[in-house]
């Protein structure tokens, strides 16, 4: 457990320390970063991703921000510089996408965030829909613990996979409401973890679900990190 005391947008940074999940063969220079995991390569298949959306990697911020169909992007002081947007067509149950750069104000990271609802059953019907989002875009996917997901998995299914432990214990209270009164925070750092297994060219690609207690406070964002560009 770690205690913070900060702003709800801490969780940009949070859930992506050690949480991504490095598809077929990375950059070199990331092969011994700490919380990468390596999926092996699933023969025949190759994806390129070279970003998300109208947003390519190694993009500047003025060139992201420069994409008027999701205009206005607002400050996310949290990732040293970075934006995000609320607005434009965003993928259905998209909450917002925020853009993290590196020193030399390249786009590296880009971080899709899903609307979880109000309580844990929305959040793991947010969960659900990332995991779809993926397999369709990328093939068979895996869980961190490494049982795999059959294709097109049912909610109902997917539900039953879910560890014991992400479910809420006991009552719990607004996030807002309890960091007034607390000043602080427990990040819950058991997460679950997706990726695809097809082989990406210089990118990884991540579904995190993470949760904080006592709190309504959950999280499902979907990662997209350009290798060639991480600092």
């Amino acid at each position: 457990m770690k205690s913070l005391t900060l702003a709800p947008r801490w969780l940009g940074n949070v859930a992506l320390a050690g949480v991504l999940v490095a598809l077929g063969p990375a950059h070199s220079d990331a092969e011994n970063a700490p919380g990468l995991v390596f999926v092996g390569q699933q023969e025949g298949r190759s994806v390129a991703v070279t970003g998300y959306g109208p947003w390519q990697f190694g993009m500047s911020l003025e060139e992201v921000t420069a994409v008027e169909a999701h205009a206005p992007y607002e400050p996310v002081y949290a990732s040293m510089g970075g934006v995000e947007t609320l607005s434009g067509p965003l993928e259905e149950g998209v909450e917002k996408i925020s853009f993290v750069f590196n020193s030399a104000d390249e786009l590296y990271d880009i971080r899709v965030w899903y609307d979880t609802g109000d309580g844990y059953d929305a959040a793991v019907a947010a969960f659900h829909r990332a995991y779809l989002f993926v397999e369709e875009r990328f093939g068979p996917v895996r869980a961190e613990s490494g049982f795999r997901l059959d294709e097109g998995m049912p909610l109902e299914e997917f539900a039953a996979l879910m560890p014991e432990h992400f479910a809420p214990v006991g009552d719990e209270v607004d996030f807002e409401t309890y960091l007034k009164e607390n000043g602080s925070v427990e990040i819950n750092q058991q997460r679950l973890m997706m990726g695809p297994e097809a082989a990406l060219h210089d990118a990884a690609v991540s579904v995190v679900y993470l949760s904080v207690k006592p709190t309504t406070m959950r999280a499902v964002t979907l990662f997209y990190r350009g290798i060639q560009y991480v600092e």
